[in-house]
């Protein structure tokens, strides 16, 4: 967490320094499932093993991560940026297993896809259904929270 903030600190301070109305950053699929094994080894609920958050508007929707939906791979990310000559900054971290995260994406998921058949297929498919699941409670919650705020103010108004 204090990595990610220090982090999203530098991205807004490139933003002022250029005076950049957006920066795009590069979360994607791959992300996201990485995100999902951490919560999941964490204990997380629903909230945590829908993976990244597809929209995100941080800070005054300067950072933007448009990339995350779950069609979207790393590879072609790369492929896109190398073909139109788009610059983009690779943390050095992320080669280093010192981090759980890292042990996650350079460990464990290649293990899992070279042992299981359509591993991230499946994966995919698990993080649409959590994020359906979640959508769904999160709908019936405002649905219903409205309903008893309706209630209660009919009731104090009764008063």
């Amino acid at each position: 967490m204090a990595a990610r903030k220090l982090r999203y600190d530098w991205f807004l301070k490139i933003i002022n320094l250029y005076k950049y109305d957006y920066l795009i950053i590069g979360h994607h699929l791959d992300d996201s499932i990485e995100t999902l094994f951490i919560n999941l080894f964490r204990g997380s609920g629903i909230y945590g093993l829908k993976g990244i958050n597809k929209l995100l508007i941080f800070k005054k929707k300067k950072i933007l991560r448009p990339f995350i939906n779950f069609k979207i791979k790393k590879k072609q990310i790369l492929n896109y940026a190398n073909k139109n000559k788009i610059k983009w900054i690779n943390d050095v971290s992320n080669l280093k297993n010192i981090y759980f995260r890292n042990k996650i994406r350079n460990k464990i998921i290649p293990f899992l896809e070279q042992n299981i058949f359509n591993f991230k297929k499946k994966i995919i498919k698990t993080l649409n259904n959590i994020n359906l699941e979640y959508n769904f409670i999160k709908e019936i919650i405002t649905y219903y929270t409205k309903k008893i705020f309706v209630l209660i103010n009919i009731f104090i108004m009764k008063l």
